[in-house]
């Protein structure tokens, strides 16, 4: 069984230095979430903040999705990837959330049919919503399927309307033991040296 490579990125911004130094935990607990879902041969999740390391993972490792962050800071630089990821291969699925994304659902199509690149928007928290779509996926749903149908937690286009679908809300996570550790499991141990 082909294990299913994903990955997940927080990108910032580097030009004579680091505009800021952080530990991407956002994605450390979709990826902790996501992981717990599956057995360890099934998936493989990487997570990048820099843009070249993960420009040269898509090129090389070639994922079989790519999730970014979308926050006011790295919306044009995460849009920029993804368009990259699409030319060099058009099934990769791509996977945007964060704040930086209107609350009217009018806006909400128009920003997605803007933004060709985005296969879905996972909306408010994205560790269950993102685990669902990828267990999906890994489950060999076809990414047409997946935009016609609403998936909760998640927006997308339809592939033959252009209308907006819009899965249920997810309910917040009230639990937070349900999501391992991300600094004990290390996938968090990169970002400490420096």
């Amino acid at each position: 069984m082909e294990r299913l490579k994903v990955v997940l990125g927080d990108l910032k911004h580097d030009t004579i230095g680091k505009h800021s130094v952080y530990m991407p935990i956002g994605i450390g607990y979709i990826a902790s979430y996501t992981l717990a879902q599956f057995r360890s041969n099934e998936i493989e999740i990487r997570m990048y903040t820099e843009p070249n390391e993960l420009i040269e993972a898509i090129t090389n490792w070639k994922p079989s999705v790519l999730a970014l962050s979308n926050y006011c800071w790295n919306n044009e630089i995460s849009r920029t990837v993804f368009n990259y990821a699409k030319k060099l291969n058009q099934s990769v699925v791509c996977v945007a959330g964060g704040p930086n994304f209107p609350n009217d659902l009018g806006q909400c199509k128009e920003y997605l049919s803007m933004r060709t690149d985005i296969d879905f928007y996972v909306y408010l928290e994205g560790e269950v919503p993102f685990g669902k779509l990828i267990k999906k996926i890994k489950n060999g749903v076809g990414i047409d399927s997946l935009k016609s149908e609403p998936q909760e937690g998640v927006m997308s286009i339809h592939p033959k309307t252009c209308e907006l679908v819009v899965g249920e809300e997810t309910p917040r996570i009230e639990n937070m033991d349900i999501i391992l550790s991300p600094y004990l499991s290390g996938l968090m141990d990169k970002w400490f040296d420096g």
